[in-house]
């Protein structure tokens, strides 16, 4: 726990929890915004970019990848209005520009770029001005990440395109499934090309693309979790036969494959933990994290394993957690109300507060409610309060 007057020095109203949940708040004297201020990394430029290329007209990121979309770019060896799409990628210490991508088959107006969207290895770019279904009826693009670049994987257009749908106007991916908007479609009004009711086309891309490595964890990744046991389940790759499973409750020796974290090697994808003659036999512990990872295995292969994501999910608590404000948090209202989460089953929640951090740690008799906020009142400028919740 900081110390309160060291706290108060900084003149900043800050929160610490401890169990149960429990906040050290020191009042700014001093007038400070409500929430803390996003902080600028990096601006993004493209390495060609031209007069009216309309770079940043549509943007993504996913982890250390961002996607940035040109939709008017074009360039000596590019039709008009073309557009490009550039991939940036974090390396630990700034982002650069890692690829430019183009349309294998763009031609002047396709406006490719117009929308982006990025989800791990894939990338999907919008371009509503192709005509390949008839004048402006549109298309949309995939891209793999191959270990060395980006490639494109597939042209998507719609089942039912018509000129003027303008498909690819917007995009977003995640996971195996992609969603593009149409939205001068015309199918609320069938004959009426002024209709522009619109619509939007759900697609699947397992059959369009390999994947060597496992995905769609159950439960998700960062879930949390109520029971203390978990059936984990996992699409299998592309190329396994069987599956090497980790689990454990520290991030470092999953990654590191650990002996202690190694589960056995499956041939199904599936595996129960927390009941007896599992992984964690007597339970896995409320309010513990615990990370799993799954390497998908091919003997006949030679880049087999495929080392797999790492996921986690969180047994939620006993006790109350989540504060409101965060754990640490910065420049507080004076009239803030705070709230934290539930712990497993609480129905009641017994509220402590006070400007005297032994009185509150200590304290048997207190409100008890069914909310899961609190407002102090009358809070005074720099003076340190406690607040507990069991």
């Amino acid at each position: 726990m900081s110390s309160p007057l060291r706290d108060a020095l900084r003149r900043k109203l800050s929160f610490r929890t401890l169990a149960g949940f429990m906040f050290i708040a020191v009042v700014s004297a001093a007038a400070a915004p409500a929430q803390a201020d996003w902080v600028q990394l990096a601006k993004l430029v493209a390495s060609d970019g031209a007069a009216e290329d309309y770079f940043g007209v549509s943007v993504s990121i996913s982890r250390d990848y961002a996607i940035v979309g040109a939709h008017q770019s074009w360039g000596a060896s590019q039709p008009l209005d073309d557009g490009k799409a550039y991939i940036f990628k974090w390396d630990g210490a700034g982002w650069s520009q890692q690829q430019k991508l183009l349309a294998s088959d763009g031609a002047a107006g396709d406006w490719f770029g117009q929308s982006v969207s990025i989800s791990g290895d894939l990338a999907i770019v919008g371009a509503h001005g192709d005509d390949d279904n008839g004048s402006k009826s549109g298309s949309a693009y995939i891209f793999k990440w191959d270990g060395m670049s980006w490639v494109q994987q597939q042209k998507l257009l719609a089942s039912d395109g018509a000129a003027g749908d303008r498909f690819g106007v917007s995009v977003s991916i995640s996971g195996d499934l992609a969603i593009v908007g149409a939205y001068w479609d015309d199918d609320a009004c069938p004959g009426d090309v002024a209709c522009d009711s619109g619509s939007a086309y759900l697609l699947n891309l397992p059959g369009l693309i390999s994947r060597a490595c496992d995905y769609g964890p159950r439960p998700f990744d960062g879930a949390l979790h109520a029971d203390t046991w978990v059936n984990l389940e996992w699409r299998a790759g592309d190329f396994a036969v069987s599956h090497d499973v980790y689990l454990g409750d520290d991030f470092d020796d999953v990654n590191d494959g650990l002996d202690d974290t190694f589960r056995g090697n499956k041939t199904s994808t599936f595996l129960s933990t927390g009941f007896p003659e599992s992984p964690y036999p007597d339970g896995l512990v409320r309010g513990t994290t615990y990370y799993w990872r799954v390497d998908e295995v091919n003997d006949a292969e030679p880049n087999s394993p495929w080392k797999g994501p790492i996921w986690s999910f969180t047994i939620q608590p006993s006790i109350a957690y989540n504060p409101v404000p965060a754990d640490g948090a910065d420049f507080v209202d004076l009239n803030v109300e705070l709230g934290w989460s539930a712990g497993f089953s609480a129905a009641l929640h017994t509220v402590y507060f006070g400007d005297n951090f032994e009185d509150v740690n200590n304290a048997t008799e207190g409100l008890k409610q069914i909310a899961m906020t609190y407002t102090p009142e009358l809070l005074e400028l720099g003076k340190t309060y406690y607040l507990a919740g069991k």
